[in-house]
């Protein structure tokens, strides 16, 4: 009877000293996971910033999240080039369609920036295509955002993501080049209440192309471009576009009631 006891007891012991020995094992191992983490975030934590960070980026694709229609920048109409350009001292200052915006981030992890401080200008924009480029555009770069920068034909593309799987992409050329003789077209008159002249000795035009003040193309023009007849539309303003070999202008134009 005596040593029944004793074996029960020593079983009780040696199951109790078991149980002692997993939990301590646990412990370690869960100790041991917490140090390789803390060690990994320490290594990116201190990683810098990838130095071609630093410069003049182009947006050129955004989209809010998986759920949204994405925004290809060359198509919106009328045409506008938003950009972003990042300092060294993580400072960003950038243009939208109708706003610009400065910003201040830091440099979290490997390739993760988190937004510090973000404001910008508040005036109206006159076209809905306008609204909803630079809504997208200002709603990712105002947040923290994971970035990875890779090459491309023609230089450098820089993407931005965020948790809701919105993207951002840039690159660091400009999307289109517009020569300097394009200065020298001229259109008048303007404002105009049925034809208005197209002058553009230096640099012939290709194509006419007008919008609406939403967006809306309601003419296109590849023959007889030195004038344009707008006494159909309604009065109002509207966006004209005119393509040549070496880029393209726009211009405001303003139709004004028959008299």
């Amino acid at each position: 009877m005596l040593n029944r006891k004793f074996t029960t007891f020593n079983s009780r012991t040696n199951h109790s000293r078991d149980v002692g020995n997993k939990l301590k094992s646990i412990q370690m191992n869960r100790l041991l996971i917490f140090v390789i983490l803390f060690s990994i975030w320490s290594n990116g934590a201190a990683q810098d910033p990838d130095p071609d960070l630093f410069q003049t980026w182009y947006l050129t694709y955004v989209r809010a999240s998986d759920l949204d229609t994405p925004i290809f920048v060359t198509d919106v109409v009328p045409p506008v080039s938003p950009y972003i350009t990042i300092s060294e001292d993580l400072t960003i200052i950038g243009d939208g369609p109708c706003n610009s915006f400065e910003a201040s981030f830091e440099h979290l992890g490997t390739n993760y920036m988190s937004n510090l401080e973000f404001s910008s200008t508040t005036l109206t924009c006159e076209f809905g295509t306008h609204i909803m480029l630079e809504n997208t555009f200002f709603g990712i770069i105002s947040i923290g955002w994971p970035y990875e920068i890779n090459l491309i034909n023609g230089g450098l593309e820089l993407r931005m993501t965020t948790p809701i799987d919105g993207l951002a992409i840039y690159q660091n050329y400009p999307l289109s080049t517009s020569d300097i003789s394009l200065n020298t077209t001229k259109i008048y008159p303007n404002p105009s209440q049925s034809k208005i002249y197209i002058s553009s000795d230096f640099n012939p035009i290709q194509e006419a192309v007008l919008y609406n003040i939403i967006g809306e193309k309601i003419l296109t023009k590849t023959k007889n471009l030195s004038e344009i007849d707008i006494s159909k539309f309604v009065s109002g303003i509207y966006i004209l576009r005119l393509e040549t070999k070496r880029g393209f202008t726009t211009h405001k134009i303003i139709k004004t009631n028959n008299q």
